[in-house]
């Protein structure tokens, strides 16, 4: 009798030991592929923020600009007004009091009035909470 061929076909299909390693790196390597793939999309992400961030805050500093300039126009309107108010009331007082009277008036009312108005801004700022002392503009 002739012994049993051993051909591959006839086989059942055991995989050998060397092929586990095989399938392993395979494995590996397609997890290698997929880290890698996501190191260079969150590479990607994080330079796409950065590029989002700074254009954000160049439009910021744009507007930040503008409102600044726009701002001290304002300003320096509002000081053209009083000092176009206090010439006012200069020429219309001075008809009913000599000009050096009308003079002390505006200059008198102006002081106080900025008077009022540092006292009133000291005591807002001493109700800010700034240290540990609860607020109170005490220091300790």
């Amino acid at each position: 009798m002739a012994a049993p061929s051993t051909s591959p076909t006839t086989e059942p299909s055991s995989p050998p030991a060397d092929s586990d390693a095989g399938e392993e790196r395979a494995v590996s390597g397609a997890s290698r592929s997929a880290l890698e793939r996501l190191v260079a999309d969150v590479k990607l992400l994080a330079e796409a923020e950065t590029v989002y961030y700074k254009t954000k805050l160049s439009l910021s500093l744009s507007i930040a600009k503008r409102a600044m300039v726009l701002f001290a126009i304002g300003i320096v309107l509002a000081l053209l007004a009083i000092i176009a108010l206090i010439l006012g009331i200069l020429l219309s007082l001075a008809p009913l009091v000599t000009p050096a009277g009308a003079t002390a008036i505006v200059v008198l009312a102006s002081l106080i009035g900025g008077l009022i108005s540092i006292k009133l801004a000291v005591s807002t700022a001493r109700t800010m909470p700034l240290g540990s002392d609860g607020g109170n503009g005490k220091n300790g």
